[in-house]
């Protein structure tokens, strides 16, 4: 189906038929599609304790399950409807590699890094660098892609104008896929997701600095590929949401606050945010609102999801360092210099109300949340 504009509504149609044949072929199963993401089905049975949870992306099938027959069946049921399937180990998938350490399960992309490497000549024989990004990247940035829109107006168009397009073309094409297989290790280390998110911002204007420090990030992630990621078991029966939120303010170039995130289930980290906002805010109070409420949204898409699949703990609580953002959170309060963003107080407010998040205050020192805003 490549090239349809319906493939995406075509490939969601097929696999809901497969489900639902194969619930109909095999009694006992029923695989139900999640309400919030249709990418994921689950069967969950309580009673019996046993459970099977379904990730569909793209062309590959990625399940979890305590059955051992399951496995099979699915495997069958989807070679007989003309779906052939090819089973890898569950120690790696899609570039990550699957472990288990001191009852901690444990992602990295090792391989995928060292891969990366060595299509950039990364060795060890280079410096180790310990830093993504070295501070007040964006400005150096700004004053680049100034320079060049500057040269771009003055190229004649003759022999050297294709040239300098030709060059720019590819030039792009490099700055553009490191970029996205920087995004793709950033799935699991976190701690490159600022830096990442700062340099794709600026793909739409390839120049050979944007290009030295995506290497660069790349060379951090080299000097560091031997960092994992853990996840701990909980025994617990309930499921914690736990979410932390902070903002730069006015400190890039364009003025735009950054906001920074964390969403945490039962105490391990499942996902962060770490993005320009949309808007200048005009004082602290206004910035780290509106990250408060862009990390709650994350958080209530995180409830909503599990909502379907296990017991979910209410309130989830929420940290933030910036005491007005937290009193206008849990009071309505409003004045003169809240008014035009009376909107977001608002509903921060009526989830607070309605017990859905609890709002708490953390020192700036202890939030996690503040790496991903520098």
């Amino acid at each position: 189906m490549p090239g349809k504009v319906e493939s995406g509504k075509l490939w969601h149609k097929r696999l809901s038929f497969l489900y639902s044949t194969f619930n109909k072929s095999f009694h006992g199963y029923n695989l139900t599609k999640n309400v919030k993401d249709p990418t994921v089905y689950y069967d969950w049975n309580q009673k019996k304790k046993q459970y099977m949870i379904h990730g569909i992306c793209v062309d590959n099938l990625i399940f979890a399950t305590n059955i051992p027959s399951y496995p099979n069946d699915i495997s069958t049921h989807l070679s007989n409807n003309d779906c052939p399937v090819t089973e890898e180990p569950a120690t790696s998938i899609l570039g990550m590699s699957i472990s288990y350490e001191n009852k901690c399960l444990c992602l990295d992309c090792i391989g995928y890094i060292e891969q990366l490497s060595q299509q950039f000549d990364i060795t060890n024989d280079l410096p180790d660098i310990f830093t993504p990004l070295p501070v007040n990247i964006e400005d150096v940035l700004e004053a680049v892609v100034k320079i060049i829109d500057g040269n771009v107006s003055k190229v004649k168009y003759n022999e050297s104008k294709a040239r300098f397009a030709k060059n720019i073309k590819e030039l792009e094409t490099k700055c553009r896929s490191l970029c996205m297989a920087l995004a793709w290790v950033a799935k699991i280390r976190f701690d490159i997701t600022c830096s990442v998110n700062i340099l794709a911002s600026y793909t739409s204007k390839p120049n050979h600095t944007l290009m030295k420090y995506l290497i660069r990030v790349l060379r951090y992630c080299f000097t560091t590929r031997h960092m994992k990621l853990h996840y701990k078991k909980d025994d617990s029966d309930k499921i914690v949401v736990e979410c932390e939120s902070d903002a730069s303010y006015a400190n890039k170039p364009d003025r735009k606050a950054r906001t920074g995130g964390v969403i945490r289930l039962n105490g391990n980290v499942i996902a962060v945010v770490s993005r320009k906002q949309k808007t200048v805010t005009d004082s602290t109070s206004y910035a780290e609102s509106a990250a408060l409420l862009e990390v709650v949204k994350f958080g209530m898409y995180i409830y909503y999801f599990m909502k379907d699949i296990e017991c979910i703990e209410l309130p989830f609580v929420v940290y933030t360092d910036n005491m007005a953002a937290l009193k206008h959170a849990i009071n309505d309060l409003n004045s003169d210099r809240s008014n035009h963003w009376d909107v977001k107080l608002k509903l921060l407010h009526q989830y607070c109300k309605e017990g859905i998040i609890d709002v708490r205050h953390k020192d700036g020192k202890d939030l996690s949340a503040d790496i991903f805003t520098k």
